[in-house]
């Protein structure tokens, strides 16, 4: 399995994950507006920017103490707030 994070030519945001038959999960996002402010991009856009590209360093990882770890957490499910 291999996952990418990448930016089209318009700045918008492409999530990628590729298994043995080919895209397992594909996510598309938007960038925020290249003028001085985007009132629509705000922290946590920011943060799952920052999200997704960790998450295709863990997954791509040839460690694969990493990407069993991630993968783990993710089928466990998340608490409840």
């Amino acid at each position: 399995m291999t996952a990418h994070q990448s930016a089209g030519p318009n700045g918008t945001r492409r999530f990628t994950v590729e298994g043995a038959r080919g895209t397992a999960l594909e996510l598309l996002y938007p960038a925020p507006d290249t003028g001085p402010f985007d009132p629509t991009y705000d922290w946590i856009d920011a943060e799952s920017d920052d999200f997704f590209l960790w998450a295709a360093g863990r997954l791509s990882d040839v460690d694969t103490t990493s990407n069993t770890a991630l993968l783990a957490h993710f089928r466990a499910g998340f608490l409840p707030a």
